[in-house]
């Protein structure tokens, strides 16, 4: 009885999935890797890391945690670094994974770690496909006197800690990161995680990157489109020519505990375009949306395996 529900409703998704012409187009998934310095060198964990990924359609890793991994071992070492590049080539050809992205706070990071790695590989299945920012510039708490991107990294580049200076800083790192992708032979994208943000500030932003990563944290089946519909307008008026991935968290205060009360995720990703096709179908004539992207490995498996 199982099997043949399970297999009903694959079915179902697949023919609705056909229906909408959304088959490939929006097939894509990323998966942030928290914890990744104490999974990295593992066996065990690294096999579960893979298998999970290969259960859930996740074609591209996004690794946190790589400044830890670098205090292990600097990652420009060749002679030191062979782990990450074993990871990275069993990813690749065992599991599926297309691409890995390296996520850092600062252009500074990449400089120092997540580039000298990849020039220090040869081998272009052994390098990072995708440099990732992870700096939460609309966070004004974060920003101002105190907060914590105000006292590592707005003070260091003397700059006044405030939400315009906090974004200056934004955009300054995807200029580094940029560069550093150009100059190598292997294709480089360049993405952002981003938030709530302004009209005037994703115009600039999107003249930097490859790819938006648009947070979407509810926990509410009704709000999956809504919570984003107008910061996704605001790419529109843009004319964003980029990739746009829409960024579910899997904590339990968000679509956690959804998954207690639905089959699988996918549901969520199919509920998203039904209702984008729904209320606001020229979005997605005018914007190139390229799947999911999960917050995080650690929280998925958890509210997969939790009884709340």
């Amino acid at each position: 009885m199982k099997f043949l529900m399970k297999l009903s409703y694959l079915l179902l998704l697949m023919s609705t999935s056909v229906l909408l012409g959304q088959v490939d187009k929006y097939k894509h998934r990323s998966l942030y890797v928290d914890n990744f310095a104490n999974i990295l060198g593992s066996n065990n964990s690294e096999k579960n890391l893979f298998e999970f990924a290969a259960q859930h359609e996740i074609t591209e890793l996004i690794l946190y945690d790589l400044n830890k991994v670098n205090q292990r071992f600097w990652l420009g070492d060749s002679t030191k670094n062979q782990v990450l590049a074993d990871f990275i080539v069993e990813a690749k050809t065992k599991y599926g994974i297309k691409r890995i992205s390296a996520s850092g706070e600062s252009g500074i990071f990449f400089i120092e770690a997540i580039h000298p790695y990849n020039v220090s590989r040869k081998n272009k299945i052994e390098r990072f496909d995708i440099y990732n920012l992870e700096y939460e510039y609309w966070n004004y708490p974060q920003s101002v006197p105190g907060g914590y991107y105000c006292e590592t990294y707005l003070k260091n580049a003397q700059l006044k800690c405030n939400r315009k200076n906090s974004f200056k800083y934004y955009i300054q790192s995807l200029d580094v990161m940029r560069m550093l992708a150009d100059e190598l032979d292997h294709d480089i994208k360049v993405e952002a995680y981003i938030g709530n943000f302004k009209k005037s500030e994703v115009k600039k932003i999107i003249l930097h990157v490859d790819r938006l990563l648009v947070h979407d944290y509810v926990k509410r089946e009704e709000r999956l489109f809504e919570y984003v519909e107008q910061r996704l307008h605001h790419l529109e008026d843009a004319k964003a020519n980029i990739e746009i991935s829409i960024l579910y968290s899997m904590e339990s205060r968000y679509l956690g505990k959804y998954l207690l009360d639905h089959p699988s995720f996918y549901e969520a990703e199919k509920k998203f375009f039904q209702f984008l096709n729904k209320w606001d179908s020229d979005l997605d004539e005018h914007l190139k949306f390229r799947g999911f992207t999960y917050y995080n490995y650690s929280h998925f498996r958890y509210a997969e395996n939790i009884k709340y």
